[in-house]
């Protein structure tokens, strides 16, 4: 789990994130959720939910309903309804022979109150309540529900297919592939939550079942609420609007208002100048595999499961921290690991937020062969197959090698194999913030490159400007169905930051140690064992100059801080220009800049691990009992001087002394990037 207190290295910046959960939280705390669909989850056990990404990738939203909750429904105008308001077009019955007596009855109920319901014929009852007559009883409810074509056995994929009823959000020509959203509903506005779930800033035009109501993006981070830009009406009860998403980013869209008699643009198209394309820093391809992976819901965390073996023994906690990203977000997981001890192999359980512990004693040498993470499929048991996948590591070093950074990923990436919609490409590689894995899905890209600034369009009082760090053309049209093209001619270079910094780590009893870096790196490079060991918040501090021409209303500039790990301040000429605590670490800084000589200060702080690490080289000043603290020492609990230079104090033992130190500080490269601003009128 995730300790969260005053002792957190980044406690004194986290207001800002906590800003973020609180804006988003008030948000989806709003009326009530909107899906269209309703899933029982049927009458067996365990019982906990149903995992149905393709109704979502239609579209549409679900909700699951349990035995114990369905005698509430109602329906009222061919809506079904629970207690608290919530309403749905369908109800979806589980794909089993069986059901009681008591819930088809309650079913026929629905149905006879003009409720759409789709499901399998249930043939028998799970109960020996009243056996044999449950039975025959199931048999007569169902030969009149199903018999007389009440309900309808189909696929309720099928019938969202069909067309009769628009999709709550989808994505103009193209996919939701990559997209999530949640639908809540207030007596006068509806509120969506919609993001992007891949590691690339993209524009897309995406499509809302509301009508007559200007869209506004709440941006849940800064909390400044703007007018789209860029949208439309549709005529058939749904509006369009075109999004700008950041890497794994997000946004509220929220129709309260409504629409003005104002024209504003509908469309736009660009070309601009792109950058060339740089690597990212220090790329070093590990492994690269082709192929069918895990099913939705699931990630392999074989290689992460298998680092956490120490002395021969496996204690890990099933948490979210095993995966990059939550594999089935509100759903309980579980953490199932296939092992071999000698000759013998095995395997064990751990449910979310459960320890699972693997002691082989003296049995013979523990490896673990295959771990995975996340919902599994109702009936499956243990863990899922292989599907083929190919090893071409050597094909994607050949490709990075002749410059190649952003690999397309379709049928004809390999010839084996390339008639699966299912394929992916994933690759494990090293670069100047550690070891990450990526994958992109079949007609995708994978880009291996560091990220750039893009265009964009803001709106301020229904002013759209359109800001860019390239030079190129615009082309947008109005809801008067008038067209127009802007140019922009020239953008000048960005501004690198090169040269020494002045660097500040402050140490135990109010010691510092002040140094200069000629080049930006990782603390955990350093040779000083006092950097290398460092968690807390350093000062970064450097000056630089301004020309004049730049300070015009035409230019804005940006403050690009590159790679950051983890968290970074900053305080341009004294003025605190904010927190950033995600990628991209990029702010602007129109509002302190000064024309010529400009001081720039960047607080950096990083996460406990590597202080963890560095008290592991020291003597050990209290007692364990395995990775556990058997007692509190004496010096804490008489308040004395603690007998040796450790700094911290963990209940329980993560890190050991070789354990890899994390990438730490601002890595760069730092850079001011200016953009050229132009009304589009």
């Amino acid at each position: 789990g995730t300790d969260f207190n005053r002792l957190n290295t980044w406690w004194n910046q986290s207001k800002p994130f906590v800003d973020y959960i609180s804006r988003g939280q008030f948000l989806l705390q709003q009326g009530t959720s909107v899906a269209d669909i309703l899933v029982f989850t049927g009458e067996s056990s365990p019982n906990d939910a149903l995992l149905m990404p393709e109704i979502k990738a239609l579209g549409y939203d679900y909700d699951v309903i349990g035995a114990n909750k369905i005698h509430s429904l109602t329906v009222k105008d061919g809506l079904i309804q629970t207690t608290v308001g919530e309403k749905y077009q369908a109800l979806v019955l589980p794909s089993t022979e069986w059901m009681t007596p008591k819930i088809l009855t309650k079913i026929n109920e629905l149905v006879a109150n003009g409720a759409k319901i789709i499901g399998s014929k249930p043939k028998k009852s799970p109960s020996l309540e009243k056996y044999p007559l449950c039975d025959e009883n199931v048999i007569q409810l169902a030969d009149n529900l199903w018999g007389k074509g009440m309900i309808k056995e189909r696929s309720i994929i099928n019938v969202l297919k069909s067309g009769s009823l628009l999709p709550d959000f989808s994505v103009e020509k193209g996919s939701n592939a990559s997209l999530d959203f949640i639908h809540r509903k207030t007596e006068n506005n509806d509120i969506y939550f919609v993001v992007n779930s891949q590691k690339e800033n993209r524009t897309l035009d995406c499509r809302f079942r509301v009508t007559g109501k200007q869209p506004e993006l709440w941006d849940a981070e800064t909390g400044k609420i703007t007018n789209a830009s860029v949208w439309k009406n549709n005529g058939d009860g749904t509006t369009t609007v075109s999004i700008p998403f950041t890497s794994e980013g997000s946004v509220f869209v929220v129709f309260k208002s409504p629409v003005s008699s104002k024209k504003h643009i509908v469309s736009t198209s660009t070309a601009i100048q792109k950058p060339a394309l740089k690597p990212l820093a220090n790329l070093q391809i590990i492994k690269a595999e082709f192929g069918v992976f895990l099913p939705d819901g699931l990630v392999d965390v074989t290689e992460v499961i298998a680092k956490s073996i120490q002395d021969n023994r496996l204690n890990v906690h099933a948490t979210r921290s095993l995966c990059s990203s939550d594999p089935a977000p509100g759903y309980k997981k579980e953490l199932r690991v296939q092992y071999k001890i000698g000759d013998v192999v095995l395997e064990k359980n751990a449910m979310e937020k459960e320890w699972l512990e693997i002691d082989p004693s003296n049995k013979g040498k523990l490896v673990v062969l295959k771990a995975v993470f996340g919902k599994f499929a109702r009936g499956v048991n243990g863990i899922p197959p292989n599907k083929p996948i190919f090893d071409v590591t050597e094909k994607v070093k050949s490709m990075v090698a002749s410059g190649v950074y952003e690999i397309p990923v379709n049928h004809s990436f390999l010839k084996e194999n390339n008639s699966n919609p299912k394929n992916a490409l994933r690759v494990r590689y090293k670069c100047i913030d550690g070891e990450k894995i990526i994958t992109a899905s079949n007609n995708g890209v994978l880009r291996l490159t560091q990220s750039v600034p893009k265009s964009k369009l803001t709106n301020q009082n229904d002013k759209v400007n359109w800001v860019t760090p390239y030079p190129g053309e615009i082309s947008y049209r109005s809801s008067k169905g008038k067209t127009k093209t802007l140019k922009v001619k020239s953008v000048p270079e960005p501004i690198e930051f090169k040269g020494e910094w002045n660097i500040n780590f402050p140490l135990k009893n109010e010691t510092s140690i002040n140094t200069k870096f000629n080049e930006l790196m990782s603390w955990s490079n350093a040779t000083e064992k006092e950097i290398r060991y460092f968690s807390g918040t350093a000062s970064y501090k450097k000056e630089f100059n301004i020309p004049s021409k730049l300070l015009k209303s035409c230019y804005s500039l940006q403050l690009d801080l590159g790679n950051v790990q983890v968290i970074a301040e900053v305080i341009l000429n004294g003025k605190n220009l904010g927190i950033l605590w995600k990628a991209p670490f990029r702010i602007n800084i129109d509002d302190a800049i000064v024309k010529g000589t400009n001081s720039l200060e960047v607080k950096i702080t990083n996460l406990w691990p590597n202080r963890l690490i560095g008290d592991e080289q020291l003597k050990l000043d209290y007692e364990r009992k395995g990775p556990n603290i058997k007692e509190w020492p004496q010096w804490l609990l008489n308040k004395t001087e603690r007998p040796t230079e450790r700094t911290t104090l963990a209940a329980f033992k993560h890190w050991h002394k070789d354990s890899e130190l994390l990438p730490s500080g601002l890595l760069g490269p730092v850079k001011i990037v200016v953009y050229k601003v132009k009304e589009l009128k």
